[in-house]
């Protein structure tokens, strides 16, 4: 995943629009100076904040990197996978209560107990296929998702309701295509033939038709 390189475009997107904003209340421009390297450390907030706060930080024990058995992904049954994020106390306790482990807080804290707990949790989840987890997650308000395969994205019942994956007409046929958040409905184009927009954009140049033909 290109984490930086998204992350990058989109502070750019920030700053851009910040900018205009400032241009409108003061008629002075800005120059919106974006790091991808900084760009991507806001998605490591947790672990910067507790170095900078003085913390001495083990690889693998926080609760975000591995830390805690409510906060990871898990085998199933049948090869599959299937991701939990019980970082809040009223998920943790829907898991563990569903599940028939100990309700209390201790499934969410670091500490030299959670080895084995994150022991008996996987194999929890190593006893029941992805199908009957997809099932308790429904009953039980969790945090609990299947881990997709790329292939398995267009059947997700969310991403289906919101029509995240769609069809465009082409000169070449149906064009499978993936929405962006902000794209309204019909604003997709099918690519262009080659040398579709040659003219336009020549005109837009400043080159007259007769300039153009010399081309």
């Amino acid at each position: 995943f290109q984490l930086a390189d998204v992350s990058g475009g989109l502070w750019a997107v920030i700053g851009i629009m910040a900018s205009l904003v400032e241009r409108t209340r003061t008629d002075k421009g800005q120059v919106v100076d974006v790091s991808m390297t900084e760009a991507a450390m806001p998605f490591g907030i947790v672990s910067i904040a507790a170095t900078l706060a003085g913390q001495k930080l083990e690889r693998g024990a926080e609760p975000l990197t591995g830390g805690i058995a409510a906060y990871g992904t898990y085998a199933t049954k049948d090869g599959k996978y299937v991701a939990l994020g019980a970082l809040e106390p009223k998920f943790w306790l829907a898991f563990a209560g569903g599940v028939g482990l100990a309700a209390d807080m201790s499934g969410i804290v670091p500490g030299d107990h959670q080895p084995a707990l994150k022991k008996k949790v996987a194999d929890l989840f190593a006893s029941r296929t992805a199908a009957e987890w997809i099932a308790f997650s429904l009953a039980h308000d969790c945090c609990l998702e299947p881990v997709l395969e790329p292939e398995e994205l267009a059947g997700d019942a969310h991403l289906a309701a919101r029509d995240v994956f769609f069809e465009i007409d082409s000169p070449w046929g149906p064009l499978e295509q993936l929405k962006m958040p902000t794209c309204p409905p019909g604003a997709t184009r099918p690519p262009p033939k080659k040398g579709e927009h040659t003219d336009d954009i020549l005109r837009e140049a400043g080159l007259d038709d007769a300039a153009i033909a010399k081309l």
